[in-house]
């Protein structure tokens, strides 16, 4: 031991001092000693066989691999943990700067406020954007490619460049103008506030619900104004323009001259008109209609380019005649209305004539995306929201004209955006065969996680309670010291001073039965007082004691009035600095309080605003739990072969194939539990198998097994599912399992039910809590009696060992029946049978599936004998059990509280059921208008006849409305 330990140190020492002679080497030394090492490892590897040299490269593989791997892993534990730090050094930065305003700190120039210029400009299109903005935003990388909007001739040019009077007054009143002209009516729901004498309060442009363009026939009915596309074919351009101010209240003779100069212009522009005007001659009489197709381009020209519709791809037909939904079509003269399919390519430049003024196409379904370096269509089609990104993009060089209009521009924009979602809706309604997941078990809950037991320690939040000193720090009600805080002073005053109302405007939008909604001028307080119901006062101290005041002008007067601390709406210094506008900031401690911002957020009634954070940063994987051969499967007409002959795989069965396997990877598999594999493996989608990983924390025994941050789920499995439920149970507890028996075996017994292994295993709790009750039950109660109660216990309970509670009381359960054989058969001394608890099981059956609509086998009991027809019988006989007097008290009642528009459906169903007759009848009616009640009373006329009516709802709450009411799930047994 000795000569090895002075060995080692030896060469210790010869390696020392050869590196100190190393550190002293000239340039020209240590080139000469390289040359030199360069020659002899040549001769070295020139003298090896081709074995050595094999065997040399394969080890300077593994080496390499090896050093990569801890390199990586360590450089990605380090770039986590820097990460990490910098990101709660940030939180806890900003967290206190709140705390510490001081009025010398320009906060508006802060890195994470400040969002720069729009000085990135696009290589594709040249549009402008700022630099945090992602690069196809504005045309997909130049995959959208479109004309510019052409520029518009006199007078609409004038008019939008807003320097004259008139160009002033029809940009102010724009919307009213294009209202002149739309061919169309716009249908939405618009969201306006009135203000206490009942006039309209528009901040925005607001709507909310479904957008329809409607469009009527070209000419009216008679005795019937002519409306929107009808004007144009009115009389002489005087008795149109007419016709257009006085459906749009104007009376001002400036507003009228330039609707006569608009008349004049769409007259000689617009195509759509000019369209219209030539064809309208071909409709002989009212049982004609003009269709334009939706898809016919004009020869010769480019499917992507915007030509308005050309008489070629106009057709005169029968009203009646099938046409596609997307054309657009136009009786001479009907009544009625028809809805434009906002996939209709002129449908903006019906609703804007402003904008579109040549009538020219916009965005439909059939304009291809490009590809990006040879120019070539290729074969992708451009959605709506590309299109129009790509259409309100500021780019180089060209004015976009769109951007002028205003608040007409603020309509289009909703209204394409509601056009946007509308196609997203349209898509997941048509492609449910590509959307629907291949999971094959019921969503779990995504709201409940559990954390797990590695969780970092920095992850979770530290609470922090704001005592009312501190409120003062970051919220103030105050107006600042004009002499040490003049920026901020001028911000308060200009964004955050409440409107006068109450004795100096009565007017105000925030009048309400005299008084001001808001509560305004509130009262001097000279310290914050935390309220209990989460509400504080804020300090807001008169001049007396160190509040500040400014004056402001009355609303409509020339005079001044003195403004003090009570009318300053909450505002934090830090924010009001930093974005120089009006931010209310409130304090909220309590669930009373965050009310306000439900409030807010939504302007209306009081709704639950929340969002689900995963505060689990780690990667989860997704685990399906099925029974044995019980995947969900989803089949479309392409692969029914494959789905019918192939069973799917899933990641339970691969997990069972991944156990049987004899490699290093299968055996330190079957070490492992069901959610523990995603931590070692990977699921290849493709594939359909399980992956050891190539990544991660190498592990400390087992070369190529690599350990990562990732957990895997389990779906949720509902105790009803009972064989399903018991095999989760098992899957958590059992290592490496090889098969769906392997889990059902215990003691190397294999048992027929995962219900009998989890008892086994004495997984289960026993079921002494629902023996008491029946015990109890059995001393005092009827036999039927304790029939409902080991149904209720059976169904809503899922008692562990039905078959045993059931063994137990089945006597008491069916001494009725034994009363009632014994009675017949005048025998006294007649003894239990297996019919009569057959009998008892048939009620038991019925029980069940009237509470849960499943039959007995699902409950852990052996199903009773009897025929299929039981099951209808049943159906019928509970159909068929309402009370005829009821029934007449309903019909008598009811019958004349009709209204006249009830009355005429009620009669037009009661006939077509008293003939016999098949049919369908939907009820369409806003909430609270009797629907349910009448349809109460067409199912009791209809059960008063001793006919079968199903009253069938399609949720819960709906069903119990209604008498008999059930869900469709369940009684037509829907998935």
């Amino acid at each position: 031991m000795r000569r090895k330990s002075n060995l080692n140190n030896q060469c210790s020492k010869n390696a020392r001092r050869m590196c100190a002679n190393k550190t002293h080497e000239s340039e020209e030394q240590i080139a000469a000693r390289n040359a030199a090492q360069q020659i002899r490892t040549a001769e070295i590897r020139r003298q090896e066989s081709r074995e050595q040299r094999d065997e040399r490269l394969r080890q300077n593989i593994l080496i390499t691999r090896s050093a990569r791997e801890r390199h990586i892993a360590t450089f990605r534990e380090l770039e986590r943990e820097r990460q990490q730090t910098n990101r709660a050094l940030t939180r806890a930065s900003f967290v206190r700067l709140a705390f510490e305003y001081a009025p010398d700190i320009n906060y508006s120039t802060h890195t994470k406020i400040i969002i720069g210029a729009m000085d990135k400009i696009c290589q594709y299109c040249q549009a402008s954007k700022f630099r945090n903005e992602t690069i196809g935003m504005c045309c997909a990388s130049g995959k959208v490619v479109l004309a510019p909007p052409p520029i518009p001739p006199e007078p609409l040019k004038s008019f939008l460049a807003g320097e004259s009077d008139d160009s002033k007054l029809f940009l102010r009143k724009i919307r009213k103008f294009n209202s002149c002209f739309q061919m169309t009516s716009f249908g939405a729901t618009k969201i306006c506030l009135l203000t206490s004498n009942g006039n309209n309060f528009v901040t925005t442009f607001k709507i909310q619900g479904q957008v329809y363009h409607k469009i009527g026939s070209l000419m009216p009915m008679p005795n019937d104004d002519p409306k929107f596309l009808q004007i144009y074919f009115k009389g002489s351009c005087e008795e149109r323009v007419t016709t257009r101010c006085l459906h749009n209240f104007i009376e001002q003779a400036e507003e009228r001259a330039i609707v006569e100069s608009l008349e004049n212009f769409f007259e000689n522009y617009n195509q759509l008109i000019q369209l219209f005007k030539r064809v309208s001659p071909q409709l002989r009489n009212d049982n004609y209609q003009i269709v334009i197709k939706a898809d016919k381009v004009p020869s010769g020209k480019h499917a992507g380019r915007f030509n308005a519709p050309t008489v070629d791809e106009v057709a005169v037909i029968m009203v009646g005649d099938p046409v596609n939904n997307r054309d657009l079509k136009i009786i001479r003269r009907d009544s009625t209305v028809h809805i434009i399919s906002d996939l209709y390519r002129s449908y903006d430049a019906l609703q804007y004539p402003l904008i579109f003024w040549q009538g020219q196409d916009e965005y439909h379904i059939n304009i291809k995306q490009r590809d990006p370096i040879t120019g070539n269509e290729i074969n992708k089609k451009v959605s709506s929201m590309n299109y129009y990104a790509h259409r309100l993009m500021i780019r180089l060089n060209q004015d976009n004209y769109i951007l002028r209009y205003r608040q007409l521009f603020h309509q289009y924009v909703v209204d394409m955006f509601a056009k946007i979602e509308s196609e997203r809706l349209r898509y997941i309604r048509y492609n449910q065969a590509k959307l629907r997941s291949d999971k094959y078990i019921h969503l779990r809950d995504a709201i409940t996680r559990n954390i797990d037991e590695n969780l970092n320690a920095n992850d979770i939040g530290t609470a922090y309670k704001i005592r009312p000193e501190e409120i003062d720090q970051i919220i103030s009600v105050e107006i600042p010291d004009p002499l040490t805080d003049s920026e901020l002073f001028n911000i308060v005053t200009s964004h955050m001073i409440h409107g006068l109302c109450g004795t100096f405007n009565m007017t105000s939008p925030c009048m309400e039965e005299g008084r001001c909604k808001k509560r305004f001028p509130k009262p001097f307080t000279n310290d914050t007082i935390t309220e209990f119901d989460g509400y504080p006062l804020y300090r807001r101290r008169d001049p007396e004691h160190g509040g500040h005041t400014f004056t402001m002008r009355k609303p409509n007067s020339i005079n001044e009035v003195e403004i003090d601390n009570r009318w300053v709406f909450p505002y934090s210094p830090l924010l009001s600095k930093a974005y120089k506008a009006h931010i209310n900031v409130e304090f909220c401690s309590s669930v009373k309080s965050i009310k306000y911002i439900c409030k807010y957020v939504n302007k209306g009634s009081d709704l639950a605003v929340f969002e689900i954070q995963d505060i689990n940063k780690n990667d989860e994987i997704h685990l399906a739990v099925h029974l044995e051969n019980d995947q969900r499967v989803y089949f479309i007409e392409e692969n029914i072969f494959q789905r019918a002959f192939e069973t799917p795989k899933t990641t339970l069965t691969e997990f069972f194939t991944l156990c049987q396997k004899s490699d290093v990877f299968g055996q330190f598999a079957k070490t492992l539990l069901y959610t523990d594999v995603p931590r070692y493996f990977t699921w290849n989608k493709i594939g359909k198998k399980w992956e050891p990983r190539k990544q991660g924390k190498p592990h400390p025994s087992i070369p190529g097994i690599f350990k990562a941050k990732t957990l895997g789920r389990l779906y949720t499995v509902h105790p009803k599912q009972r064989e399903c439920f018991f095999l989760r149970l098992l899957l958590v507890i059992i290592h490496g399992p090889t098969s769906f028996e392997y889990l059902r075996t215990v003691n190397d017994r294999v048992f027929n039910t995962y219900q009998d292994a989890c008892c086994e295993l004495q997984l289960m709790e026993a079921d002494n809590h629902w023996d008491l009750p029946l015990a109890d039950a059995a001393l005092t109660f009827t036999p039927n009696n304790i029939r409902q109660l080991f149904a209720i216990i059976l169904t809503t309970c899922f008692p562990t060992q039905s078959s045993t509670l059931w063994e137990k009381y089945k006597n008491y359960m069916t001494e009725d029946i034994l009363h009632r054989i014994r009675r017949t058969n005048q025998c006294p001394n007649l003894d239990f049978t297996p019919e009569m608890y057959n009998e008892v099981l048939v009620l038991f059956e019925d029980l069940c599936i009237l509470i849960s609509n499943l039959p007995l086998s699902h409950h852990g009991m052996s199903s009773p004998d009897r025929p299929a027809a039981d099951l209808v019988n049943t159906d019928l006989q509970r159909e068929k059990q309402y009370n005829d007097v009821d029934l007449a008290t309903i019909i008598v009642n009811n019958e004349p509280l009709l209204t006249a528009e009830q009355k005429n459906i009620y009669n037009r169903i009661m006939l077509t059921v008293e003939a016999d007759q098949g049919g369908f009848f939907f009820l369409d009616a806003p909430c609270g208008t009797g629907k349910t009640f009448l349809i109460s009373l067409i199912l009791a006329k209809t059960r008063s006849q001793q006919k079968i009516a199903l009253a069938i709802a399609s949720s819960g709450i709906a069903a119990t409305l209604l008498d008999g009411g059930r869900t469709a799930h369940s009684v037509l047994k829907l998935p």
